[in-house]
């Protein structure tokens, strides 16, 4: 963590690291999971206009990302994190962070359909592979048309809907265009094949912009990208500052 330029305490049986964004915690035998915090988080969602904005994070994990959202000044985040253990500690670094107000927690992922899945526990990865060498967890999930109406119904209105779901990202491809654009923006991390949602994005009315690619471990063959997708006619003017979609 100190080669992230971030500094860590110990504090009652918990690994504390501090960020630009704020503090972020678990539990001394889960500091495997803070590995998170050297992914390039700022370098990918950094730079995205949030003032004031309404944001739905899926895939909050520890709350990393909602954090960062709330530092750069987003209004409200909306947070599904399905894991338990890793929804446990998203609670306690938004109580951490004194980001009650600001972040609401959900404990459910969204898919295709309202249902629960049975993955694979695989730390970050969770989701992403079936693996019968390791622990499975049940997920309980919320179809994506659903949750995206009823923020809307909300709040009237979302700026930015960050997914980094391991798979459930491409559950964008269900959506009518009415409800792809309920959001203005979307970053999206894509875990495989990106053209299938870069296309239905497209079809939607929004182009794609390359935010970041990543590599494996170091290893050379891609794994996840990050672009973004602007709406090619802004249905609103916040748009013109990028609507986004990352792999």
């Amino acid at each position: 963590m100190i080669c992230s330029g971030y500094d860590l305490y110990g504090l009652d049986g918990e690994v504390v690291v501090r960020t630009p964004f704020g503090e972020v915690g678990v539990g001394a035998s889960d500091h495997g999971l803070l590995y998170v915090l050297l992914e390039p988080l700022i370098e990918t969602y950094g730079n995205i206009n949030v003032d004031n904005a309404i944001v739905v994070d899926v895939g909050a994990f520890l709350g990393e990302t909602a954090l960062l959202f709330v530092k750069r000044g987003a209004r409200r985040v909306y947070a599904f994190e399905p894991v338990k253990t890793f929804y446990d500690y998203l609670i306690k670094n938004i109580a951490r962070n004194s980001a009650e107000d600001k972040i609401i927690p959900f404990n459910c992922g969204v898919w295709f359909r309202n249902t629960v899945l049975n993955v694979t526990l695989l730390g970050t990865g969770t989701g992403l592979r079936v693996n019968a060498n390791y622990p499975s967890v049940k997920l309980d999930v919320r179809d994506l048309k659903d949750v995206l109406t009823m923020i809307h119904d909300r709040e009237g209105v979302i700026d930015l809907v960050k997914m980094d779901c391991e798979g459930c990202e491409y559950s964008l491809l269900q959506l009518d265009e009415e409800h792809i654009k309920l959001s203005k923006q979307y970053i999206v991390e894509i875990h495989g094949c990106e053209t299938p949602l870069i296309d239905k994005m497209l079809q939607a009315g929004y182009n794609s912009k390359l935010i970041l690619k990543l590599n494996e471990l170091g290893k050379t063959i891609p794994l996840h990208q990050t672009c973004q997708l602007i709406p090619s006619i802004p249905h609103t003017t916040y748009a013109e500052k990028g609507n986004v979609i990352s792999p």
